[in-house]
């Protein structure tokens, strides 16, 4: 494997536990509405999650361009 190879795998892998993170959070933000709860905060919350996976995913694609294959 290589430098390169090794650099995406870890993007990949940033790249799935972020989505793992919005999903479950977006979960509880709909739990917090089903039972009528203040859902401002979740939602900012949720709202930097989504973000961040928005750049780890630019990263993982930045990466994949760069990549000499």
């Amino acid at each position: 494997m290589s430098m390169y190879d090794d650099e995406i795998a870890l993007a990949e892998q940033h790249v799935r536990q972020a989505q793992d993170i919005v999903a479950r959070h977006r979960e509880r933000v709909v739990h917090l509405e089903s039972i009528g709860a203040d859902t401002l905060s979740a939602r900012q919350t949720l709202d930097v999650f989504e973000t961040s996976l928005r750049i780890f995913q630019g990263h993982r694609d930045y990466l994949k361009r760069r990549d000499p294959k």
